[in-house]
């Protein structure tokens, strides 16, 4: 089940309650206990878990296929019975203080939530998910039912399942589960994304090397431009060993273990990112090869041959991703409530393959003006 709401949608004394109530949809329904829900699932080897983003919270399951009937009628359970008792709030509420000090232990987790806050700034998209520690003492359980009655809409949620059994045994199972939930609706409107700040911060850290990010407003899911972008940004940074920057920055001059790049797409906006950790001593020359990249893009188109391994590499993790169900349902739910419907690996393909070398051309100009382009570094001490 995917809700439409997530961080973004929290008022200014909400700060991390999307999370936090991600965290209670599993501790009691009307009808099961906490144990009974982690029962469920788990007994048989399947998994019953969620997560929380900006926009979006998932609620999932993974199962044998025989196990069918009780998965769906467990996710509509969590997601539409939670009962949130006092004393597992209270515990929940322990266990997300020691999720925020995990997070900020980590730099390479830290910097990502550190940077937005300063790029989108009071925006809601700048507002961590896990939020603060302040802010998560705070919570009661009339705080978690009003964020429920405004975001958790009816109309603002898509059921999606993955796996061996055909659409019309799945609606014979779910549409009598969720005809019996209540139509809620949405009455509000995100506010839309502006006063992008452009910054420079260096931070010092107690940590043993440096991490750097890199970033600036990119498309939203909707832009017809996030496709080609897509295909651009595997080129330098995608996950393939093969990337540009992996191939610079790592295998010709060994400075980092881990380098990517990423496009964050929101309902209205987008974040393009670049991650990478490196030695204190080798991070102005990490910095100056990552340059060299992104204006090579930009003043050099990508030759015939290049553009056609690029298109066939992106197809190809698009389509093994498919063969992951947990990849599947995700890629289908998030683009069924942005479009209303979900692309074949056929359809997908046929818009890779008509992109030119132009237009990646001229989106690396748009997207790696290295002028417009803030960043985040922590720096060992």
């Amino acid at each position: 089940m995917l809700i439409n709401a997530g961080s973004r949608d929290e008022l200014d004394n909400e700060k991390g309650i999307a999370h936090f109530l991600e965290h209670l949809l599993f501790k009691g329904t009307e009808k099961r206990s906490a144990l009974k829900i982690i029962s469920a699932i788990d007994e048989s080897g399947g998994e019953l878990n969620a997560y929380t983003s900006k926009e979006e919270t998932f609620v999932y399951a993974s199962f044998i296929k025989n196990d069918i009937r009780k998965a769906v009628d467990l996710v509509v359970d969590v997601v539409t019975n939670s009962i949130f008792p006092e004393k597992e709030i209270e515990k929940e509420r322990g266990v997300i203080l020691d999720e925020i000090n995990s997070y900020k232990d980590d730099p390479a987790e830290d910097i990502y939530d550190f940077f937005e806050e300063n790029f989108f700034g009071k925006h809601p998209l700048g507002s961590r998910i896990l939020g603060s520690k302040a802010s998560v003492k705070k919570h009661q359980k009339s705080d978690i039912q009003k964020f429920i009655n405004r975001c958790y809409n009816t109309d603002e949620m898509v059921f999606c399942t993955s796996g061996d059994f055909s659409f019309e045994r799945i609606l014979k199972i779910v549409e009598p589960i969720l005809q019996e939930v209540p139509a809620r609706f949405r009455n509000f409107h995100r506010t839309p994304v502006s006063g992008i700040s452009h910054f420079h911060i260096n931070k010092s850290k107690t940590i043993h090397g440096s991490h750097c990010l890199l970033g600036t407003q990119a498309y939203s899911r909707k832009d017809e431009k996030r496709l080609p972008f897509l295909l651009l940004n595997n080129v330098l940074g995608g996950p393939g060993l093969n990337s540009r920057l992996n191939l610079s920055l790592r295998e010709n001059n060994g400075l980092t273990y881990h380098i990517e790049s990423h496009l964050a797409s929101f309902s209205d906006s987008g974040l393009w990112t670049l991650y990478f950790s490196t030695d204190k001593n080798k991070l102005n020359l990490a910095i100056e090869l990552v340059y060299k990249e992104l204006n090579l893009l930009r003043n050099k188109k990508l030759s015939p041959l290049q553009l056609s391994k690029a298109k066939k590499q992106m197809v190809g993790q698009l389509a093994i991703a498919r063969e992951n169900h947990g990849s599947m349902f995700s890629i289908a739910a998030k683009s069924f409530l942005t479009f209303g419907k979900v692309d074949t690996m056929k359809e997908l393909a046929d818009k890779i393959y008509k992109i030119n070398s132009i237009e990646i051309q001229e989106l690396a100009n748009e997207i790696f003006d290295l002028n417009k382009i803030s960043g985040v570094i922590y720096e060992g001490r």
